[in-house]
């Protein structure tokens, strides 16, 4: 790991031409599929999705190996490098609680009075993530929502490195955010005997 990354503080920022785990990102533009077309030959319809601010969840040493391989011209094979980059959406505090988010998208979200939110602001919530802010770097309050993630191709998301990087968790804070990440991912959702009737009668089966 890089000298610049250990840090003991909540954000830092470095000046590696990689992107690490836990850089925080902001005003990107990412392609997302929209819809199949209904054409012959079929179609994908694709829409521009802008995201305020992202962080990067993708592995920290699946990170340093895609730019230690691509670095290394004689290395025979390739196969550590990354096609694309792992992001978490994160979304300013006041519009995630009033639930407006997602309005670009058409998507109304609910909302959380003082009670909720402070469960949030301490991720004591498992869905959620509160990053505080930080104005030298500046970094407002933001909160990733776990069910929220998407990627991005590596090469273009490299170019947008230099306008988009605004700052890093420092290692523990980091560390913290993907073991959380990971353990929403790997919940075990127990079966409801009932809802899956109901689903299974919707779809006439």
């Amino acid at each position: 790991m890089s000298s610049q990354l250990r840090s003991e503080d909540r954000y830092l920022k470095h000046q590696l031409p990689r992107f690490c785990q836990g850089d925080i990102l902001r005003d990107i533009e990412v392609v997302e599929w929209a819809s199949v077309l209904d054409t012959e030959p079929r179609q994908i319809d694709v829409r521009k999705r802008s995201l305020p601010y992202a962080v990067v969840l993708s592995q920290e040493c699946d990170l340093h190996q895609d730019q230690q391989n691509r670095l290394n011209l004689a290395k025979p094979t390739q196969d550590k490098y990354l096609h694309s980059v792992l992001l978490g959406p994160a979304y300013v505090e006041q519009k995630i609680r009033l639930g407006t988010h997602l309005e670009a998208l058409g998507v109304k979200c609910e909302t959380f009075d003082p009670k909720r939110w402070k469960v949030i602001q301490q991720n004591t919530n498992d869905r959620y993530h509160f990053l505080p802010a930080f104005d030298s770097l500046q970094v407002p309050d933001i909160v990733l929502d776990f069910k929220h993630f998407l990627t991005a191709p590596r090469g273009i998301l490299v170019g947008l490195k230099e306008s988009a990087y605004v700052a890093s968790l420092g290692q523990l804070f980091r560390e913290s955010l993907s073991q959380r990440f990971a353990n929403f991912l790997a919940r075990i959702a127990l079966p409801d005997p009932e809802d899956e009737a109901k689903e299974q009668q919707a779809v006439g089966q």
